[in-house]
């Protein structure tokens, strides 16, 4: 066994191996860094359209609770989204709700919601 190739080099690390390291760690914390920034926008994203489709949910469930002879077309503005909903005749009857909102960019944005309402037998 060879004792020499065993030893530890003590001359310790070179200036561009140090540099080089060290830009190897600047480009994972930036990449971190920007990956934080993404994921907490798609969070709030998340939120936002939790928070519609429950407004939605809500409302499409008082429609269908009006029962069939009593449901018509309307207005409303549900946990601070306006939502607009026609009834087109017939059996079932069609819902179309119609709610605006902003997208991840802010703009403006309409989101479409059709269910049917059937008269019990």
């Amino acid at each position: 066994m060879n004792l020499r190739a065993l030893r530890w080099d003590t001359r310790g690390a070179s200036l561009v191996e140090v540099l080089v390291s060290l830009l190897v760690f600047t480009v994972a914390v930036l990449g971190l860094t920007s990956s934080g920034v993404v994921s907490s926008g798609q969070v709030r994203e998340g939120w936002t359209d939790s928070r519609l489709w429950s407004a939605v949910h809500h409302q499409l469930d008082s429609l269908t609770a009006a029962g069939y002879g009593s449901v018509t077309s309307g207005a409303d503005t549900v946990a601070g989204y306006e939502m607009v909903w026609t009834v087109q005749e017939g059996n079932p009857k069609k819902i179309i709700l119609v709610t605006g909102t902003a997208n991840y960019k802010g703009v403006a944005a309409k989101d479409t919601f059709v269910t049917y309402l059937a008269k019990s037998p």
